[in-house]
């Protein structure tokens, strides 16, 4: 009893201190992190804007964020979990158009185990998918599009790690 409640006050404080650690208690926010590599209040260098760009959460349900690069582009991104463990990004690009890609994290494996390769796994090629017509992109995805790739592997492990345990078990293989 008295270690459940002190396990609550922890993570009620870290929640107070942290609002990247409470968004990443949501299975939306969880899957942002280890898709996209992003959270609010986040800062990357954008070399081929010439500067920073920087993350802002807008909402939280359909979790909504913001970037905004120094060219003054500022896209929105939404991630709506549409069925348990399928996630759909919605991308408005401004004049790029808009993109929606659907992820099915119940075909999820992780990052390779004996390789330093920094594509995510998945067990079924047509787990990544175009939302307008379907198209398949395959089974591995690049984390980390928005911030150039750029990635901690050890925080990303242990990312994928609480999503699995929480939220979506995924595939063994």
């Amino acid at each position: 009893m008295i270690r459940s409640w002190f396990t609550r006050a922890a993570i009620a404080s870290a929640l107070l201190v942290s609002p990247s650690l409470a968004l990443a208690m949501t299975a939306e926010g969880a899957f942002a992190f280890i898709i996209l590599n992003v959270e609010d209040g986040d800062k990357f260098a954008a070399p081929n804007d010439g500067g920073l760009a920087s993350v802002t959460v807008t909402a939280k349900t359909p979790l909504t964020f913001e970037i905004a690069f120094a060219s003054g582009d500022k896209p929105i991104y939404e991630i709506t979990q549409t069925k348990p463990c399928v996630f759909d990004v919605a991308a408005k690009l401004g004049e790029g158009g808009n993109a929606n890609i659907i992820f099915d994290m119940n075909k999820f494996v992780g990052l390779p185990v004996f390789s330093t390769e920094d594509n995510l796994i998945f067990s079924n090629e047509c787990a990544i998918q175009v939302a307008q017509n379907g198209r398949c992109l395959g089974a591995k995805f690049k984390p980390g599009m928005l911030a150039n790739g750029d990635f901690d592997r050890e925080r990303m492990k242990r990312a994928i790690e609480f999503f699995k345990k929480e939220f979506c078990a995924g595939s063994p293989f």
